[in-house]
């Protein structure tokens, strides 16, 4: 049987098991927070069976495991603080004020840890601090990550729908990138 440590080092991934709990006990937290996690009353269960939505056993806690392996997952491929550093040619001190500028994105819990999502081989995604300053404060880092990766509508190149990620790595503006943030997110 595997251990979540030697799943993420086959695949050249380094994370302790201290930032891997924070991670799990931060998914778990916002699952827990979700309208709807908890038992609905036996009356208002009976109402919506009656009106043809009944309870699906054993959603919540799929839903509580896909999030703790989704946060884990982000967690474990986020770059540290000196692996960021590393890659944008600058000292960690640096990260660590581009971070408190809201130039860079960093999670929120545990150590401070970076999303690949925002880094080119060798740079930040241009324009990322206008998207960083739009995002709004205490948005899940699951959302983020999701709007990031996601094709937007209001994004196009070469007549597709693209991610704001694809967006910005082309050298799309940002500003519409940022808009989209703010009313998606909030």
């Amino acid at each position: 049987m595997s251990t979540v440590r030697t799943v993420l080092r086959h695949h050249g991934i380094e994370a302790t098991e201290d930032e891997l709990a924070a991670a799990t006990e931060e998914a778990l937290r916002w699952v827990l927070s979700v309208p709807g996690a908890t038992a609905v009353p036996a009356a208002e269960a009976a109402l919506l069976d009656a009106g043809g939505l009944p309870e699906q056993r054993g959603a919540y806690a799929a839903s509580a495991r896909d999030s703790a392996a989704a946060v884990t997952a982000l967690v474990a491929t986020s770059l540290t603080v000196g692996e960021a550093a590393a890659l944008l040619g600058v000292t960690e001190g640096r990260v660590r004020h581009k971070v408190g500028r809201g130039d860079l994105y960093a999670l929120p819990s545990g150590r401070r840890r970076l999303p690949r999502w925002q880094f080119t081989d060798d740079a930040a995604l241009p324009g990322l601090p206008t998207v960083v300053r739009a995002l709004p404060a205490g948005e899940h880092p699951l959302g983020v990550l999701a709007f990031m990766t996601t094709p937007q509508g209001e994004l196009e190149l070469a007549g597709e729908a693209v991610t704001p990620v694809a967006w910005l790595r082309a050298g799309g503006d940002p500003a519409p990138v940022a808009r989209l943030a703010a009313a998606a997110l909030a």
